[in-house]
């Protein structure tokens, strides 16, 4: 059994913490390898620090294969190679979870209910912002057109509430939730349409200026993260994954590698898991029209 962890890509043993971001070489082993895609975040080596404990332990766990960490470069460029069945297993976000199933994709592991995904509203605490009466003609500041938490949820939770934001506030997209949460810091924007994620780094990342700051309101919470499986990988294969990542939180171990993977534990799940996050994108088209064509979880 293999425990080291290998990387794709034509990574040498001077770049041991460089995920993969293209197709692996042939690697001559006759221990099974698959890739593990985990989703892109802003810096490389964020990607190393936050995932690599968790396929070490994974790898330690007796599946009988070894997994290898890829990404890709950008947000969409993971989106493109999940769509083109490049991972054999993936860590996908809620939305993606939809997706990936038409690629012949399941869903073998759900994270837990720490990890579900909400909106929220962030104002500054001298404001005078009271409620959503208030946000009526003031600039908005959301991400970016496409996130499901940030953007979707904060829109349709607005507009039930008695805001349509695209008639009745300036909305600006920043492309970055953090520079949102300084917009209103900085007095540029009077809210910030951020995932509750996003809120909680700006926290710990800037506490003097979230400090100055205070959740407005929150939207309702769908379901997070999901592990998925590609459908050429042997059942017996993905039966010891599953079991593998649901008893991470039994172990010292697990636990440490799922709290820098930002994790909270993985249970058992099937797509039918993921029915709230269908039930709210029909409730959303319904009320608020066309989807984005592409959408990611923040």
């Amino acid at each position: 059994m293999l425990a080291s962890l290998l990387l794709m890509g034509g990574c040498n043993s001077r770049q041991p913490e460089q995920p993969a971001y293209g197709h692996s070489p042939g690697v001559s082993n006759t221990v099974p390898q698959h890739s593990l895609g985990v989703p892109a975040i802003r810096h490389v080596r964020s990607l190393w620090d936050r995932y690599s404990q968790l396929i070490k332990v994974l790898n330690n766990s007796g599946t009988g294969f070894v997994l290898k960490l890829e990404s890709g470069q950008t947000a969409d460029s993971y989106d493109s190679k999940l769509r083109d069945d490049i991972f054999d297993f993936a860590i996908v976000d809620p939305y993606q979870v939809l997706v990936a199933e038409e690629r012949g994709y399941t869903v073998i592991a759900r994270t837990g209910k720490p990890d579900r995904i909400r909106g929220v509203i962030i104002v500054a605490r001298d404001s005078g912002i009271r409620g959503v009466p208030d946000l009526r003609g003031r600039t908005i500041a959301f991400t970016n057109p496409t996130a499901l938490a940030g953007t979707l949820l904060n829109q349709y939770d607005l507009f039930e509430s008695g805001l349509d934001v695209r008639k009745r506030a300036a909305v600006v997209y920043t492309h970055s939730p953090e520079t949102s949460l300084l917009s209103v810091a900085l007095n540029r924007a009077s809210a910030a349409a951020v995932s509750e994620g996003d809120w909680d780094e700006f926290q710990k990342d800037h506490p003097d200026s979230a400090r100055t700051l205070s959740r407005l309101r929150q939207t309702e919470n769908l379901s997070g993260p999901a592990v998925m499986a590609s459908a050429r990988i042997p059942p017996d294969q993905v039966g010891r994954l599953r079991a593998a990542l649901i008893g991470l939180a039994s172990e010292q171990n697990g636990r440490a590698a799922l709290e820098l993977a930002g994790i909270s534990e993985f249970r058992p799940g099937d797509s039918v898991s993921y029915d709230d996050v269908w039930d709210f994108l029909q409730r959303y088209k319904q009320t608020l029209g066309p989807l984005p064509d592409r959408i990611s979880s923040r």
